[in-house]
């Protein structure tokens, strides 16, 4: 309980909330469940979670305690519809036959939850900040009759940018959601997205069976339209491998990439990554354009600092007189 509690601070301090975080409340117990042994992975079907298990099974041998054993998908997280629920599955599944482990399937209503209105919180905020890690240790826990330990894949950013913030998934504040029954690792928090690509292209079924695409309103498989699955295209194109990838017979253009927006610090990162690759195979254009949308987001960010400034100015000193003035200007 005191754990979470502190993981819960740290992410009100960071985040700038005015708010405190929920009181918790337990009744005192000198009782602990016994552990029922098996360490579980959390299973996507995403790169991360597969470059998780690949790694873990090539370190551990069949009878050590840190190997995966079972995997949980979630239904209801990522894959919202129904047939994005049996899509996740039928993939889940067949990595878990390959692997020679169980697959324990969760429902959730997150989505749901997550999608009610909130002025400050928009759902892709809410989850890159606070509840990723806790969705899916909540999942852990409500199947602590089968495992007691549980692998949280790291998000595949650089170490500098994920120390900047306390993101929902984090290397310092994830093990604080694990207690006496339940102990939660995050794993392989210093290797970059690219690099475990490149682990999962030398795993047929892992490759074979590689869901990328997080946009709940997409239809197929993986949509090959949004930022993250047009990231994951040119991260193919440099590896050489896009026409064995689930995106084969499609192709990205500058064009299409100077269409992407960089919203955040964190894509900001996932997208710098891609620009030595891609000039390492040729492909300067493509490495051009990447480079101008992340030129893009820093001037965003410019712009939004003096903003900041400005509205910092004026309340301190004209009490808020210029930005009542800009709102009744805009009015009219």
């Amino acid at each position: 309980m005191e754990n979470v509690s502190e993981a819960l601070a740290w992410i009100a301090s960071v985040n700038g909330y005015d708010y405190p975080p929920p009181a918790l409340e337990a009744a005192r117990t000198n009782q602990c469940p016994k552990p029922h042994g098996r360490h579980a992975g959390m299973l996507s079907c995403g790169v991360d979670s597969l470059a998780m298990l690949r790694l873990n099974h090539a370190r551990y041998t069949d009878t050590h305690p840190h190997r995966i054993s079972a995997a949980i998908a979630i239904k209801g997280f990522d894959c919202v519809t129904p047939t994005q629920q049996a899509q996740l599955l039928e993939r889940a599944h067949a990595v878990g036959k390959a692997a020679g482990i169980e697959v324990l399937d969760v429902g959730s209503n997150i989505a749901e939850v997550a999608q009610w209105p909130h002025p400050t919180r928009p759902v892709a905020e809410f989850s890159r900040r606070e509840y990723h890690a806790c969705i899916l240790v909540a999942a852990a826990y409500a199947l602590s009759g089968h495992i007691s330990s549980v692998s949280i894949a790291a998000m595949g950013v650089s170490p500098e940018v994920m120390f900047r913030q306390a993101w929902g998934s984090h290397p310092l504040i994830d093990p604080l959601y694990g207690s006496s029954s339940m102990r939660v690792f995050h794993e392989n928090g210093t290797m970059l997205r690219f690099e475990k690509l490149r682990i999962v292209t030398e795993w047929d079924v892992g490759l074979k069976n590689l869901l990328i695409c997080s946009n709940w309103a997409r239809t197929e498989l993986n949509c090959g339209q949004c930022s993250k699955c047009v990231r994951s295209m040119l991260e193919f194109i440099a590896l050489g491998k896009l026409e064995s990838s689930p995106f084969r017979g499609r192709s990205v253009s500058a064009a299409s990439i100077l269409s992407m927006q960089v919203p955040t610090e964190l894509a900001e990162s996932a997208w710098q990554v891609l620009v030595s690759p891609l000039e390492a195979v040729g492909r300067y254009d493509l490495a051009r354009a990447v480079q101008q949308i992340i030129r893009e987001y820093h001037k965003r960010r410019r712009v939004k600092a003096v903003k900041e400034r400005a509205k910092d100015l004026d309340a301190r000193y004209l009490g808020g007189l210029a930005v009542r003035l800009n709102r009744f200007v805009r009015n009219v």
